[in-house]
């Protein structure tokens, strides 16, 4: 899977804790969302399995509930071991918003836990729009999903607008796609509500990926709320540029292996591809040794196990361009058969 950071953050981007939560249609789902228990159904499981069950969900010690304040039933679930088989407490309010805030913000990667923090970052969620241009990556290893904001910006800025509706409260609609298909794919819409805080460093700069623009939001806010449907930012920490596509937009992507197509099919396909409004991820070989990875970046200035996004073809050259996710080291003008030495696969999904 990609996950290629920068040399000084690859060590920072490693372990967390897990919880996911979502709001869906704008209401509270009555069992699991995303990963979670909602507080309605602990409130059900209390009522069929009693407290044991419950007192193990409250028990649980993540990134969030560690620095929670217990309420008193919470503590007297805990201490009184009566209880597990007699006495059923009640879920007050008190105790339903601590489980519920438990869950409101997706661990952070365990790295950063001690000294990052979640704050308010003050701005808007688009400045002039959305561009590929506005997306640098941090200490996250999630290059392939900041490749697919890239290349859907490029191809189709209007879709990622569409993308974030603010609730006016301090909080944005982040609006995505999951596939809920067991046999196929069945890429379903799934509404996740986040907040306007993220994760900061000691300074105050944000830690994951985020627009140059300080003011302007997008990004953090899509990489908060997909974090959110998949449990954490640690779960999104690795992973392909097409199944990242397919979540932004909502149709199923193409793969093309490189390997099995000479120069004039590719050319085909990359200018069919870009006339019609398709987003286009590069997936990077791998490479374990440093003189293999030494070589590449003297060739071609290029980093392996990294996902890319592909920015503009030259047919009569026979080149492509593809941007990196850090928002730096893009590589232009790259031949194909440098292509096809240096990647794996394109990753393609129609925007349009």
């Amino acid at each position: 899977m990609s996950r290629h950071l920068r040399p000084e953050e690859d060590a920072a981007a490693r372990t967390a804790g897990d919880a996911a939560a979502q709001t869906a249609s704008g209401t509270e789902s009555p069992g699991p969302v995303g990963g979670m228990l909602t507080p309605l159904a602990v409130q059900r499981m209390q009522a069929a399995a009693g407290n044991q069950a419950t007192m193990r969900l409250l028990a649980r010690e993540d990134g969030a509930t560690a620095t929670a304040q217990p309420a008193p039933e919470v503590a007297k679930l805990k201490s009184d071991g009566t209880t597990l088989s007699g006495e059923r407490i009640t879920i007050t309010a008190e105790l339903a918003g601590i489980l519920a805030g438990s869950q409101s913000e997706p661990p952070m990667l365990g790295k950063h836990e001690d000294k990052g923090k979640y704050a308010e970052v003050k701005g808007t969620p688009f400045v002039g729009g959305a561009s590929p241009d506005d997306i640098q990556q941090g200490a996250l290893g999630d290059c392939y999903l900041l490749a697919a904001l890239a290349a859907v910006a490029k191809a189709n800025p209007k879709l990622i607008e569409s993308m974030i509706t603010d609730k006016g409260d301090g909080t944005y609609d982040v609006k995505l796609y999951e596939d809920k298909g067991w046999f196929s794919k069945d890429l379903q819409p799934v509404t996740v509500n986040v907040t306007g805080t993220f994760p900061v460093n000691e300074k105050g700069e944000p830690l994951y990926g985020h627009s140059g623009d300080p003011t302007e939001l997008w990004v953090m806010i899509i990489e908060k709320a997909y974090a959110k449907l998949k449990g954490g930012y640690k779960k999104i920490a690795g992973g392909f540029g097409g199944p990242a596509l397919e979540a932004i937009t909502g149709k199923a992507s193409i793969r093309y292996q490189l390997g099995d197509y000479d120069d004039a099919a590719l050319t085909s396909i990359f200018d069919t591809l870009l006339i019609e409004g398709y987003a286009m991820t590069a997936a990077a070989d791998w490479a374990f040794f440093e003189s293999t990875k030494e070589k590449a970046m003297k060739d071609v200035g290029m980093h392996f196990n990294h996902e890319y996004t592909v920015v503009g073809f030259n047919k009569k050259a026979g080149t492509v361009d593809l941007r990196n996710p850090w928002g730096e080291e893009h590589v232009t003008g790259l031949p194909l058969a440098k292509l096809k030495q240096y990647f794996l696969f394109i990753d393609a999904n129609q925007t349009k």
